[in-house]
């Protein structure tokens, strides 16, 4: 038998036979190539690894994602306007261009606002974390919950 990992397109701990899973078909060994979200496999915070993105708009983008902490499968959300920022290649961390940072950190703050106030109301979304690293801003929340 061999070793048995988490699938980045579902988050499910498998034996992946030359990187494919047998549940969804991802292949961890071939993350995706979209420029602008973070790269499959990445971890945030010494905690949460980053899986497929499961959808993006202006705003941002959502992530599926395992927390190592609870044990759980997670949306992560990141603040990411890409008409004002772009992501620095294979980095987690973005660019912003000077002539955009006051409108980035406004929409910065009211992206933090609605995360913080959406929180209080589980029927909606349940926020598990929400923090602020290297101009990004991440909001967690569980999978089920979406």
């Amino acid at each position: 038998m061999g070793e048995r990992r988490l699938c980045y397109g579902c988050m499910t701990l498998v034996e992946l036979k030359g990187g494919i899973c047998p549940f969804c078909g991802y292949n961890n060994n071939q993350p995706s190539k979209d420029p602008n979200c973070l790269t499959p496999g990445t971890i945030l915070r010494d905690r949460y690894l980053i899986g497929v993105p499961c959808s993006m708009n202006g705003e941002g983008i959502s992530y599926l994602a395992y927390d190592h902490s609870v044990g759980c499968r997670v949306i992560v959300r990141e603040y990411m306007p890409r008409h004002l920022c772009s992501r620095v290649e294979g980095n987690p961390a973005i660019r912003i261009s000077s002539a955009h940072l006051a409108q980035y950190k406004t929409l910065m703050a009211d992206f933090t606002e609605f995360y913080k106030l959406n929180s209080f109301q589980k029927v909606l979304l349940h926020t598990l974390r929400n923090y602020i690293e290297n101009w990004h801003v991440y909001v967690v929340k569980f999978k089920s919950m979406m």
